[in-house]
């Protein structure tokens, strides 16, 4: 959405002073306000094209990830990398590596789902 309106101000040239002066002052808004902009492009940035889809994104927006759910999915994140080192001293654990794989792929899908 805000990707094809701002393709749109160039494929359709406007003559129209007043419509000017508007998108003038709202660009001049936006320049001096970088907080309200923000908020405006993460809005049209999850109601559009998912260019959002970036590590930098995540930083800024750390609500992303529910508070109460942060050491889960810490421990979900780091148990692959566990698991591959005990399968050295413990073959079975190639097992759990595979189950730990494919629930972290479930669960990566369903909150990608969920999320947008």
């Amino acid at each position: 959405m805000g990707t094809s309106s701002y393709i749109q101000i160039f494929r359709n040239i406007s003559f129209n002073l007043d419509k000017l002066k508007c998108r003038d002052d709202l660009i001049e808004y936006f320049r001096k306000n970088p907080k309200e902009r923000f908020d405006v492009q993460f809005i049209l940035g999850r109601l559009g094209k998912k260019e959002n889809a970036n590590l930098s994104f995540y930083f800024k927006n750390p609500m992303e990830v529910p508070k109460n759910r942060i050491i889960l999915y810490r421990t979900l994140q780091l148990l692959p990398g566990i698991l591959l080192s005990l399968i050295i001293f413990y073959p079975p654990a190639f097992f759990w590596l595979i189950i730990s794989l494919v629930f972290n792929m479930w669960l990566q899908g369903r909150l990608k789902k969920y999320n947008g």
